[in-house]
């Protein structure tokens, strides 16, 4: 059986490239965060140390190791998380449709009112960049695939195109 560890970085082939993410934390009554880095690439470069040492898009859960197992993704090597990027102190928690509000990860409560986008955030949570809680496979594909990040809220939430990569999950799981 493949053996994950945390430190794995790992790619993940998706219709518009590559997209290169590294299992960088497990938090005790949270589960796996990976860390996501940005751009899609045609080719898997060669300069990973630097990528990992570089700044991500976004942290999120996502069952990193079971992915591998299930050849979802490709291990790319191990690297120790840098120590300027610890698991964040504060999350972006979603409600109820796509309301978000932040979340203090030490305390588990969340710090303000419940709004409709990150630009309604009061300003000094404005550059979190971690979302609370896990994805499924095929929502985490769709993320990858339009190289998302927080800077337009609205392409989080999408089913109807998330719907689109569960047909390419399940082909991968064959």
């Amino acid at each position: 059986m493949k053996r994950a560890k945390l430190g794995d970085l790992y790619c993940m082939k998706v219709p518009n490239g590559y997209k290169i993410y590294q299992w960088a934390y497990q938090i005790p009554n949270d589960g796996s965060y990976i860390r996501v880095f940005p751009h899609l690439y045609e080719k898997i470069p060669d300069n990973l140390s630097g990528i990992v040492g570089s700044e991500h898009s976004y942290i999120i859960g996502f069952a990193a190791a079971k992915a591998y197992r299930k050849n979802l993704s490709e291990l790319l090597g191990n690297f120790a998380v840098p120590l300027q990027y610890p698991f964040p102190q504060y999350s972006l928690t979603v409600g109820v449709g796509s309301k978000m509000c932040i979340r203090d990860n030490s305390t588990d409560r969340w710090l303000t009112e419940f709004v409709g986008g990150y630009a309604e955030l009061p300003e000094k949570f404005r550059a979190v960049k971690a979302l609370s809680g896990s994805v499924t496979p095929d929502w985490l594909m769709y993320l990858f695939d339009t190289d998302f990040d927080f800077s337009d809220w609205n392409r989080f939430f999408p089913r109807d195109e998330i719907d689109k990569y569960h047909k390419i999950y399940q082909t991968m799981l064959e």
